[in-house]
């Protein structure tokens, strides 16, 4: 007769000291909405909409999704993640583990995004990457955000970041 284990016992043993509760993410969330992280500060003043107008413009993907085909997703919302993905020089598979990541609450705030939102796969971070490539805007994208961040007094000609503290 095989046992099963209840999932506090099993949480028990895998050695958290207590029983999750039914609201941790949300005490989780509070607590780190205390703390203000390098990304929460980027995130103040990102140019979403800049870049979702000259996503929208080059892409034109329409909205329809096709049989079996994967759900769009919001161009500003991918932007962060490639930011991300390039600012901690992520593979595509490294990213997505990051998005889904329960203990990545800082990721997922940055991006906007909760536990239970339906977010990309490797393949789709991938695909919208070579799309991006294939039409010649993604060096120009990532030029326009340097050149933002420059105005902006975070980072200098040579690329480095200055201290993070002085621009919020």
């Amino acid at each position: 007769m095989k046992r099963y284990f209840s999932l506090p016992f099993a949480i028990q043993i895998a050695g958290y000291a207590k029983d999750r509760g039914l609201f941790e993410y949300q005490e989780r969330m509070q607590r780190l909405k205390l703390t203000k992280t390098t990304l929460d500060k980027l995130n103040c003043f990102f140019p979403g909409e800049m870049f979702r107008t000259t996503l929208t413009d080059a892409l034109e993907i329409k909205n329809q999704k096709a049989p079996g085909g994967s759900s769009h997703y919001d161009y500003s919302f991918m932007i962060k993640v490639l930011v991300f993905q390039r600012y901690y020089n992520l593979s595509d598979e490294k990213m997505e583990f990051q998005i889904n990541d329960n203990d990545s609450l800082s990721t997922q705030r940055f991006l906007g995004i909760t536990l239970s939102d339906q977010v990309p796969d490797q393949k789709q971070i991938w695909a919208f990457l070579e799309r991006l490539k294939k039409i010649k805007l993604l060096e120009k994208l990532f030029l326009q955000f340097d050149a933002f961040l420059e105005k902006k007094g975070v980072v200098e000609k040579a690329g480095s970041i200055v201290g993070y503290s002085s621009f919020i």
